[in-house]
Protein backbone atom coordinates (compact mmCIF):
# COMPACT_ATOMS: atom_id res chain seq x y z
CA UNK A 1 0.00 0.00 0.00
CA UNK A 2 2.80 2.38 0.82
CA UNK A 3 4.18 1.92 -2.71
CA UNK A 4 0.79 3.03 -4.01
CA UNK A 5 1.03 6.26 -2.06
CA UNK A 6 -1.28 5.08 0.70
CA UNK A 7 -0.33 5.05 4.35
CA UNK A 8 -1.84 2.12 6.13
CA UNK A 9 -1.65 1.40 9.82
CA UNK A 10 -0.78 -2.14 8.76
CA UNK A 11 2.43 -0.82 7.18
CA UNK A 12 3.63 0.02 10.65
CA UNK A 13 2.03 -2.30 13.20
CA UNK A 14 0.90 -5.66 11.82
CA UNK A 15 3.99 -7.55 13.05
CA UNK A 16 3.14 -6.79 16.68
CA UNK A 17 -0.49 -7.74 16.96
CA UNK A 18 -0.40 -11.49 16.38
CA UNK A 19 2.78 -12.58 18.13
CA UNK A 20 1.24 -14.58 20.96
CA UNK A 21 -0.55 -16.85 18.51
CA UNK A 22 2.71 -18.82 18.37
CA UNK A 23 2.22 -19.84 21.99
CA UNK A 24 -1.01 -21.61 21.20
CA UNK A 25 -0.43 -23.19 17.80
CA UNK A 26 3.19 -23.43 16.85
CA UNK A 27 5.22 -24.15 19.95
CA UNK A 28 8.58 -22.64 19.04
CA UNK A 29 8.66 -19.12 17.64
CA UNK A 30 11.04 -16.18 17.62
CA UNK A 31 10.67 -12.62 18.72
CA UNK A 32 8.18 -11.32 21.22
CA UNK A 33 4.66 -10.09 21.13
CA UNK A 34 4.11 -6.44 21.88
CA UNK A 35 2.63 -5.84 25.28
CA UNK A 36 -0.16 -3.32 25.83
CA UNK A 37 2.21 -0.47 26.70
CA UNK A 38 4.30 -1.02 23.60
CA UNK A 39 1.18 -1.04 21.39
CA UNK A 40 0.19 2.28 22.95
CA UNK A 41 3.69 3.68 22.38
CA UNK A 42 3.64 2.59 18.73
CA UNK A 43 0.24 4.22 18.30
CA UNK A 44 1.54 7.40 19.91
CA UNK A 45 4.40 7.44 17.42
CA UNK A 46 2.04 6.87 14.51
CA UNK A 47 -0.13 9.71 15.80
CA UNK A 48 2.89 11.98 16.09
CA UNK A 49 3.67 11.28 12.43
CA UNK A 50 0.24 12.68 11.58
CA UNK A 51 -0.89 9.69 9.54
CA UNK A 52 -3.92 8.53 11.55
CA UNK A 53 -6.36 10.60 9.45
CA UNK A 54 -5.26 8.64 6.36
CA UNK A 55 -5.71 5.25 8.03
CA UNK A 56 -8.73 3.49 6.54
CA UNK A 57 -9.00 0.63 8.97
CA UNK A 58 -7.79 -1.51 11.82
CA UNK A 59 -7.76 -5.31 11.83
CA UNK A 60 -7.48 -7.33 15.02
CA UNK A 61 -7.25 -11.06 15.53
CA UNK A 62 -5.76 -13.08 18.36
CA UNK A 63 -5.41 -10.95 21.50
CA UNK A 64 -2.81 -12.35 23.88
CA UNK A 65 -4.38 -10.81 26.97
CA UNK A 66 -7.22 -8.53 28.02
CA UNK A 67 -4.64 -5.76 28.45
CA UNK A 68 -3.47 -6.17 24.84
CA UNK A 69 -7.12 -6.20 23.74
CA UNK A 70 -7.67 -2.92 25.59
CA UNK A 71 -4.67 -1.38 23.85
CA UNK A 72 -5.97 -2.56 20.48
CA UNK A 73 -9.37 -1.01 21.21
CA UNK A 74 -7.63 2.22 22.25
CA UNK A 75 -5.89 2.14 18.84
CA UNK A 76 -9.26 1.63 17.14
CA UNK A 77 -10.67 4.65 19.00
CA UNK A 78 -7.67 6.78 18.01
CA UNK A 79 -7.96 5.83 14.35
CA UNK A 80 -11.73 6.41 14.29
CA UNK A 81 -11.32 9.78 16.04
CA UNK A 82 -8.82 10.81 13.37
CA UNK A 83 -10.84 9.32 10.50
CA UNK A 84 -14.53 8.69 11.29
CA UNK A 85 -14.87 6.69 8.05
CA UNK A 86 -12.22 4.18 9.15
CA UNK A 87 -13.46 0.62 9.63
CA UNK A 88 -12.59 -1.82 12.40
CA UNK A 89 -12.54 -5.51 11.46
CA UNK A 90 -12.57 -7.78 14.49
CA UNK A 91 -11.74 -11.44 14.01
CA UNK A 92 -13.00 -12.60 17.43
CA UNK A 93 -10.40 -15.32 17.90
CA UNK A 94 -11.54 -17.40 20.88
CA UNK A 95 -11.35 -21.04 19.86
CA UNK A 96 -12.73 -23.68 17.53
CA UNK A 97 -14.51 -27.01 17.56
CA UNK A 98 -11.28 -29.01 17.73
CA UNK A 99 -9.56 -27.24 20.62
CA UNK A 100 -12.50 -25.33 22.14
CA UNK A 101 -11.57 -22.11 23.97
CA UNK A 102 -7.84 -21.52 23.70
CA UNK A 103 -7.54 -17.89 24.74
CA UNK A 104 -6.74 -16.59 28.18
CA UNK A 105 -9.39 -15.80 30.76
CA UNK A 106 -11.12 -12.48 30.12
CA UNK A 107 -10.69 -12.51 26.35
CA UNK A 108 -14.16 -13.88 25.42
CA UNK A 109 -15.80 -11.26 27.64
CA UNK A 110 -13.63 -8.47 26.24
CA UNK A 111 -14.54 -9.50 22.72
CA UNK A 112 -18.27 -9.74 23.44
CA UNK A 113 -18.56 -6.63 25.61
CA UNK A 114 -16.04 -4.27 24.01
CA UNK A 115 -14.51 -5.41 20.71
CA UNK A 116 -17.66 -6.45 18.85
CA UNK A 117 -19.58 -3.30 19.83
CA UNK A 118 -16.68 -1.28 18.37
CA UNK A 119 -16.41 -3.40 15.20
CA UNK A 120 -17.72 -2.58 11.76
CA UNK A 121 -16.89 -6.05 10.47
CA UNK A 122 -16.73 -9.30 12.43
CA UNK A 123 -15.39 -12.62 11.17
CA UNK A 124 -16.22 -15.34 13.71
CA UNK A 125 -15.87 -19.01 12.95
CA UNK A 126 -18.84 -21.22 13.75
CA UNK A 127 -17.57 -22.14 17.24
CA UNK A 128 -17.10 -18.44 18.08
CA UNK A 129 -20.50 -17.51 16.67
CA UNK A 130 -22.17 -20.15 18.86
CA UNK A 131 -20.24 -19.06 21.94
CA UNK A 132 -20.87 -15.34 21.46
CA UNK A 133 -24.59 -15.68 20.71
CA UNK A 134 -25.55 -18.75 22.73
CA UNK A 135 -27.07 -20.30 19.60
CA UNK A 136 -26.76 -23.95 18.58
CA UNK A 137 -26.62 -22.97 14.90
CA UNK A 138 -28.05 -26.41 14.13
CA UNK A 139 -29.92 -25.26 11.05
CA UNK A 140 -29.53 -22.59 8.42
CA UNK A 141 -32.33 -20.56 10.04
CA UNK A 142 -30.59 -20.74 13.45
CA UNK A 143 -27.34 -19.75 11.79
CA UNK A 144 -28.94 -16.72 10.16
CA UNK A 145 -30.56 -15.75 13.46
CA UNK A 146 -27.21 -16.06 15.27
CA UNK A 147 -25.53 -13.79 12.71
CA UNK A 148 -28.31 -11.26 13.33
CA UNK A 149 -27.85 -11.62 17.09
CA UNK A 150 -24.14 -11.02 16.72
CA UNK A 151 -24.84 -7.83 14.80
CA UNK A 152 -27.00 -6.57 17.64
CA UNK A 153 -24.21 -7.04 20.17
CA UNK A 154 -23.15 -3.64 18.86
CA UNK A 155 -25.37 -1.26 20.79
CA UNK A 156 -27.50 1.03 18.66
CA UNK A 157 -26.27 -0.39 15.38
CA UNK A 158 -28.77 -1.42 12.74
CA UNK A 159 -27.99 -4.84 11.27
CA UNK A 160 -28.12 -3.36 7.76
CA UNK A 161 -25.12 -1.16 8.63
CA UNK A 162 -22.92 -4.00 9.87
CA UNK A 163 -21.13 -6.54 7.72
CA UNK A 164 -20.66 -10.01 9.21
CA UNK A 165 -18.88 -12.88 7.59
CA UNK A 166 -18.26 -16.45 8.57
CA UNK A 167 -15.35 -18.59 7.59
CA UNK A 168 -16.98 -20.81 4.97
CA UNK A 169 -14.40 -23.56 5.47
CA UNK A 170 -15.71 -24.10 9.01
CA UNK A 171 -19.33 -24.04 7.88
CA UNK A 172 -18.71 -26.51 5.10
CA UNK A 173 -16.82 -28.83 7.45
CA UNK A 174 -19.81 -28.76 9.79
CA UNK A 175 -22.25 -29.61 7.01
CA UNK A 176 -23.60 -26.18 6.08
CA UNK A 177 -23.70 -25.16 2.45
CA UNK A 178 -24.65 -21.52 1.87
CA UNK A 179 -26.14 -20.74 -1.52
Amino acid sequence: MHALGETALADMVVPCLDGLRGEVFYGAWRGRAFDADLIREVMQGIGERGVLPSCDGVLSGYMGSAEIGGAILDAVAQVKAANPKAQYCCDPVIGDDDTHIYVRAGIPELIKERALPAADIATPNLFELKLLTGSDCGSLDELKRAVGDLAYLAEGTDISQRVLTLKLRTLERDGFVLR
